[in-house]
């Protein structure tokens, strides 16, 4: 005999059903991105094309009833727009490990002083004492050379981290694209239709990159002061 249980978890609703699917596609991706490691040298130098953003068509699902709706079909991007985000994320990568390599030389020495057994230094003995300063420089000698080390490392990082934000900047503006929301789930649209749509995407696109200097947020400091 069936139990309440058994029988309220062998009953699917639709949300079930869209949940299923998403934790599906989120362990596929993980899986696939699980042969690189964040943070290795071979992902800051460049790149791997399976960290690129996937585009592939989407189903848009009702939030009431889990039904499927629509598709949603991802725009087109040129090689020079996909740079500006593989650009991005290198510097992300980067500002990631320099903050690693900060914490890992502040820590650099630190083990060697603390776990070991103090021995009993004789106050009246002068040698003793001397043999101790010594020691204790030795020790703070080590400590100065792996944290240089350590330093040299980040200065590594950070000459790489201003190359990459140089060529972030040299890199094309990405171009915005609106399309129309009853022509979002259409992979087929007009051609004419397609090209104002992309002017109007360049001339918005350059209007933003003209004004990005002199725009100031509402309620800002900055326009709290200009209205005084």
């Amino acid at each position: 005999m069936a139990t309440p249980m058994a029988n309220s978890l062998s009953m699917n609703s639709p949300h079930d059903t869209v949940i299923s699917e998403m934790d599906k596609k989120i362990r596929e991706l993980r899986f696939s991105l699980n042969t690189e490691i964040p943070g290795s040298p071979e992902t800051v130098g460049g790149i791997n094309p399976s960290t690129r953003i996937r585009r592939e068509d989407e189903n848009i699902y009702d939030p009431y009833d889990g039904q499927s709706i629509g598709l949603m079909v991802p725009g087109s991007f040129s090689e020079d727009e996909d740079d500006v985000w593989t650009h991005l994320m290198k510097i992300r990568t980067l500002q990631c490990e320099i903050a690693r390599l900060h914490t890992v030389m502040e820590n650099a020495g630190e083990n060697d002083r603390f776990g070991e057994q103090g021995e009993d230094v004789p106050i009246d003995i002068e040698e003793d004492v001397k043999a101790a300063k010594a020691a204790e420089f030795a020790k703070l000698s080590d400590k100065f050379n792996e944290r240089k080390v350590a330093i040299n490392g980040i200065m590594a990082k950070l000459e790489s981290l201003s190359h990459t934000i140089n060529e972030f900047h040299s890199s094309r503006a990405p171009v915005f694209r609106y399309v129309h929301p009853q022509r979002s789930t259409n992979k087929h649209l007009d051609s004419s239709e397609d090209k104002a749509d992309q002017e109007n995407s360049k001339i918005l696109s350059n209007s933003l990159m003209s004004d990005s200097q002199d725009a100031l947020f509402k309620d800002s400091p900055e326009s709290l002061s200009q209205n005084l």
